[in-house]
């Protein structure tokens, strides 16, 4: 019997009791079928789930070694130690953001707040800047009587080689997402690296992207949007990692309006194309735009340029979620 199987048969022991299962998978924040699949071959854990599961796991850390293939034993010993944490977010950056609630108007709080938290989370997330991005997909106001539909990211903040500031992307991002996936769900996800996607969860990969996170933004259990953060480095999302993008999602949320939240039952995602295809039907956002004000005053029922702006918006969402579907 090779070291593989035996560390596999070893660990399928000790997965044995459900409790114990849920417990382990809670302790590296994964999902129980992970664990399964690691038993089963199916996949093979990574350097720092091992260093997690050989931590959470004190009585079988030494027969887990013992029975550890050669390879995975070189990999966890080069791998950085996981109790490289990050640190929390200091108190007086939370009385900050508290304090920029309380006192700025309303027309400048979403962009200052948010401006505030996405730079303190690249220094915190990122501080050799290595490379991530920071984007704040939120709910494409529905239509009277509608539903949520799309999502549409309305700000970014990124390190090389990403751009250093994002705003109003033109694109819409839907069931087929990762965002997509936590608005639904109204729980947090971490993809370690694109092969992880195949298996558990839908997702756009960028050019430079190799693993990512999303949060759901929500208060009183309803749900905004979600704070979505990808980075170029594979397996960057460890636990501690998870808990601060989640602490700062709770701050965005200070940035929005009560009537930017909706109920779960709200949101019903289209399916969305890829973004290059999306691309191609934003060419002419402008020019239908102006068709759509020209049309409004020769019918006297005269549109701010917002309102517009919303109606060609919708219209395209709706085109694009048709070409997804062909």
């Amino acid at each position: 019997m090779d070291e593989t199987q035996q560390w596999r048969e070893l660990l399928g022991s000790i997965l044995y009791d459900p409790k114990e299962k849920q417990r382990i998978a809670s302790e590296l924040r994964l999902n129980p079928i992970t664990l399964s699949r690691w038993v089963s071959g199916d996949a093979i854990p990574r350097p720092y789930n091992l260093q997690l599961l050989l931590k959470t796991l004190p009585r079988y850390r030494a027969s887990l070694l013992e029975v550890m293939p050669a390879a995975w034993k070189s990999a966890l010993n080069s791998a950085p130690p996981v109790d490289e944490s990050p640190g929390e977010i200091s108190s007086s950056f939370f009385v900050r953001v508290l304090t920029a609630h309380s006192n700025l108007p309303g027309n400048v709080r979403f962009y200052s707040i948010c401006d505030m938290v996405l730079g303190q989370m690249l220094k915190h997330l990122d501080p050799r800047r290595l490379g991530m991005e920071i984007t704040l997909p939120l709910c494409l106001p529905p239509l009277k009587g509608d539903n949520v539909r799309s999502l549409r990211e309305v700000i970014g903040r990124g390190t090389p080689p990403w751009s250093e500031r994002t705003e109003q992307q033109t694109f819409f991002l839907g069931s087929e997402s990762l965002a997509g996936h936590v608005v639904t769900a109204g729980h947090a996800e971490a993809i370690q690296s694109r092969e992880e996607k195949r298996y558990l969860f839908p997702v756009h990969w960028t050019p430079w992207e190799e693993s990512a996170m999303a949060c759901p933004l929500m208060r009183a259990g309803l749900v905004a949007g979600c704070l979505l953060v990808s980075s170029t480095q594979p397996d960057y999302f460890l636990p501690d990692r998870q808990t601060l993008v989640e602490h700062y999602g709770h701050l965005i949320a200070l940035a929005l309006e009560s009537h930017e939240f909706y109920d779960f039952g709200r949101i019903e995602l289209y399916l969305m194309p890829s973004f290059d295809s999306q691309q191609a039907a934003f060419t002419t956002f402008r020019e239908r735009v102006n068709e759509t004000l020209s049309e409004a005053q020769v019918r006297e029922q005269p549109l701010g340029l917002v309102q517009a702006e919303a109606i060609v918006l919708h219209r395209i969402e709706a085109e694009l979620a048709g070409l997804a579907r062909h």
